[in-house]
C-alpha cells in the first residue's frame, strides 16, 4: 500500500522509520519513533515527518472496532475495560507528541483509524470511526492521501510536556489508572503509568521524569540492543543519552536499571575511568526511559594506544573488578580515549556481578 502511495503521490514518502536510514545529524530521528512515518519530500534529501503511523495486529484492536460514541466517553474517563487498547492509544499519542505532529494513523491493515492532536489543545487526541480495508466511501488509499495533504498544510503540534517534577513508576502489564476527558478524543493517554505519594517516597531522589523539551538532540551516536544513543544538549551540557522505548523494548527495562545501578556503585571512578552519570528517568510521560552520561572521548579503533594506556585500562578493570563487577563486553566500541589519551569504559548493560573470588580475565586482543 505504501509503495502505491509513494509512486502515485510523488512528494510524500511513507516508509519504516529507522535511524540508520537518515543522516546522523538529522534532528527528526530518535528518540522514540512509530513503526512508520510519512515524510514530505522537500529540498532536503530525507524530508520532514508529517504523519505518524503505528501498525497493530487485528486481534489487539477487535474491541476498539465496535466502540460507540458512549464507549469512547467511558474510555476517555478510564471507566471502560478495554484491554490493550489503552496502551495502544497511549503509544501512538506519545509518538505523535514526541515528533510534534498533529496527525497520525493507527492501522491493523484490516481497519484504519485517523488521529488528530490539535495544536491549540495538544493533550487531546481525536479519533475517527474505523475505516475498513474494503471501504469505497471513501477508499483507504484516497483517505491516506487526503490526510497527508491536510498534514502537509500544518503538521506541527507542540510536544505535550508533563510536570517536570513528577516521578513515575512503571506498572507493567496492568491498565492505566487516573482520569481523562474525551469527546471523540483522549486526554493524556500515558503508557502503563501511575504516580502516587507512596511511589514518590520510594523513588530514588535522582530519578526524574523528563519532558520532551529538555533534551535538544544533535545527532545519533549509534544503536544497541536496547535502543539508540544520541548526542544532545541537556541544560547547556553536552551528553550522550541512552534511550529505551518502553513500548517496543520494555523487556530491557531491568537491564538498563541494572546498568544505572552499576554506575552508581562505581561513583568514585566516574569521570576518571568511566563516564559520569548525569541524569536518568522516565521520558515523555512514560513512553521511554533514558540515562544521560558525559561524553568522554572517541572509540578505541580511532587511536593507536601506548603501553601506559594499556596499563591504565588494566588498572581501571582491576578497580571495577574490586567491586565484584565484570564488564562482560570488552571490545573496541566500548573503550573510549579522550583528548589527553586517558582510557574510559562504557556500556555496562552486559555486566555481571561475580560473587566468587575468581573474576575472570580480560581477553588480550581487546586492549592491543
Amino acid at each position: 500500500m505504501f509503495c502505491i502511495l509513494n509512486e502515485a503521490l510523488g512528494k510524500y514518502c511513507f516508509s519504516k522509520q529507522k535511524d540508520s536510514d537518515f543522516p546522523r545529524n538529522d534532528p527528526t530521528i530518535g528518540l522514540f519513533v512509530p513503526d512508520y512515518t510519512c515524510r514530505l519530500i522537500n529540498n532536503e534529501t530525507y524530508g520532514i515527518p508529517i504523519l505518524a503511523l503505528e501498525i497493530k495486529r487485528d486481534i489487539l484492536l477487535q474491541r476498539f472496532l465496535y466502540f460507540t460514541d458512549s464507549d469512547l466517553e467511558e474510555f476517555g474517563k478510564r471507566k471502560l475495560s478495554a484491554g490493550y487498547v489503552y496502551d495502544i492509544i497511549g503509544q501512538i499519542y506519545n509518538y505523535m507528541s514526541s515528533l510534534q505532529l498533529q496527525y497520525g494513523i493507527l492501522s491493523s491493515y484490516d481497519n484504519h483509524w485517523f488521529l488528530y492532536r490539535p495544536k491549540n489543545n495538544n493533550t487531546e487526541l481525536r479519533i475517527s470511526h474505523p475505516l475498513a480495508r474494503d471501504s469505497t466511501k471513501p477508499p483507504v488509499l484516497k483517505s491516506y492521501a487526503y490526510l497527508a495533504w491536510i498534514a502537509q498544510q500544518d503538521p506541527i503540534s507542540p510536544s505535550h510536556n508533563s510536570n517536570r517534577r513528577q516521578t513515575f513508576a512503571l506498572q507493567q502489564g496492568q491498565q492505566n489508572s487516573g482520569s481523562g476527558q474525551l469527546s471523540r478524543s483522549l486526554s493524556n493517554p500515558h503508557h502503563n503509568l501511575r504516580s502516587t505519594s507512596s511511589d514518590r517516597e520510594n523513588q530514588d531522589p535522582t530519578e526524574k521524569g523528563f519532558d520532551c523539551s529538555e533534551f535538544k538532540f544533535e545527532c545519533s551516536l549509534g544503536n544497541g540492543q536496547t535502543g539508540g544513543t544520541y548526542r544532545c544538549k541537556f541544560y547547556g551540557q553536552t551528553i550522550a543519552l541512552k534511550t529505551l522505548d518502553l513500548y517496543k523494548n520494555g523487556r530491557f527495562f531491568d537491564q538498563m536499571k541494572k546498568e544505572i545501578g552499576i554506575y552508581k556503585r562505581l561513583s568514585k571512578i566516574q569521570g576518571k575511568y568511566i563516564p559520569e552519570l548525569v541524569c536518568y528517568g522516565y521520558y515523555g510521560g512514560g513512553m521511554g526511559y533514558v540515562m544521560g552520561m558525559t561524553i568522554v572521548g572517541t572509540m578505541l579503533n580511532f587511536h593507536k594506544i601506548a603501553k601506559w594506556q594499556k596499563n591504565q585500562a588494566l588498572n581501571a578493570l582491576r578497580i571495577i573488578h574490586s567491586h565484584n563487577i565484570l564488564h562482560n563486553d570488552i571490545r573496541e566500541e566500548n573503550i573510549l580515549v579522550n583528548d589527553e589519551g586517558n582510557i574510559f569504559f562504557i556500556d555496562f548493560d552486559h555486566n555481571h556481578e561475580k560473587k566468587s573470588r575468581i573474576l575472570g580475565y580480560v581477553p588480550r586482543p581487546s586492549l592491543t
